[in-house]
């Protein structure tokens, strides 16, 4: 495990801190360089098993604010840790990375409490946004994956009127599904932020999803989004 607690020079001090999890070192150390080139971003540690990543995070004096965690690791997969890290650390976010990005898995990692899907094949620019949305608050999946689970606009033309949501919800529900912030969805449809988290429990409620990333891939499997960007 390599592990950094210091802040490098020129960084600013509201830097992300992220954990790099993956047992195949030489990726691991590649993400973990390209991390640490980014002004908003710094990786504090690349760590190669799920129990030592659990065991870094529960003794770090600064836990990480989001781990990202391969799925296919020996032992312990990725997910179960994701599920772990989660429930013993609710404020860091975790972005699920795996090279089999089916719509099982990803239900999975939702289930797991998950902020943010990416294959592993992505571009790194695509794997740093998803960092970066998910330490907002905001979600991240890959659009393909969200397309292949039925929607389409003829469906969410079809169910506009018996899916059970307000066109507000839709419109709130619609831009959590294209990456916006809460805060970002109260100045595009000038709302109140409080307004606005109160539309996000509602489709939660709706949904009968646990988290935002979950709701998006219920909403996607009944067809409810247009589409996603």
């Amino acid at each position: 495990m390599a592990a950094s607690n210091e802040l490098a020079p020129g960084r600013l001090a509201d830097v992300v801190r992220v954990l790099v999890v993956d047992d195949h070192r030489t990726i691991a150390e590649l993400l973990g360089a390209m991390i640490r080139s980014q002004p908003d971003l710094d990786c504090v540690a690349n760590v190669y098993s799920a129990d030592d990543a659990e065991a870094y995070v529960n003794s770090a004096e600064l836990p990480p604010d989001v781990a990202i965690v391969d799925v296919d690791m020996p032992g312990r997969d990725g997910l179960a840790l994701a599920s772990a890290l989660s429930e013993s650390n609710p404020h860091m976010r975790v972005v699920i990375m795996t090279s089999h990005a089916t719509p099982e898995i990803f239900a999975r990692a939702t289930a797991a409490g998950a902020a943010a899907f990416i294959p592993k094949e992505s571009a790194l620019e695509d794997i740093l946004d998803a960092v970066r949305f998910s330490r907002r608050g905001s979600m991240w999946a890959p659009t393909e994956l969200l397309q292949t689970l039925g929607q389409t606009q003829a469906a969410a033309a079809s169910t506009g009127n018996d899916s059970g949501l307000t066109k507000r919800e839709l419109e709130v529900l619609t831009l959590l599904a294209e990456g916006f912030s809460v805060q970002q969805i109260s100045r595009r449809l000038g709302l109140s932020v409080h307004t606005t988290r109160g539309y996000v429990k509602t489709l939660l409620v709706k949904l009968e999803a646990h988290s935002q990333l979950e709701a998006v891939l219920v909403a996607a499997r009944r067809g409810l989004i247009a589409s996603v960007s």
